[in-house]
């Protein structure tokens, strides 16, 4: 027996036409809206923020963000945050994109 994922990459390694077959259509490899130097560009920014402006910021993107972004200096938590999207690029917000 073998887990959707192995099974996948099984298919992936010996029999790629199979794929969409038993897994559905794969998805659109999509470019990042944004460079990775202006989301950077944009945290740097949101330093100027006061503390309350920065968690309500946070707050606005949900849980999964604000809980993995500490306390701290408003440089401390931009930092954090740039790291957080560095982990999750593609991370839900909403109805769009994190970064």
């Amino acid at each position: 027996p073998l887990t959707d994922l192995e099974a996948r990459k099984f298919l992936e390694r010996h029999a790629n036409d199979r794929v969409e077959q038993y897994f559905g259509p794969a998805r659109e490899a999509t470019r990042s809206l944004f460079s990775r130097r202006t989301i950077i560009a944009a945290a740097d920014v949101l330093e100027n923020l006061t503390q309350a402006e920065i968690s309500a910021l946070l707050t606005d993107f949900g849980p999964s963000v604000y809980e993995n972004i500490g306390g701290g200096s408003a440089k401390a938590r931009m930092v954090e945050l740039k790291q957080f999207i560095d982990r999750n690029p593609r991370h839900p917000v909403d109805d769009g994109l994190l970064e």
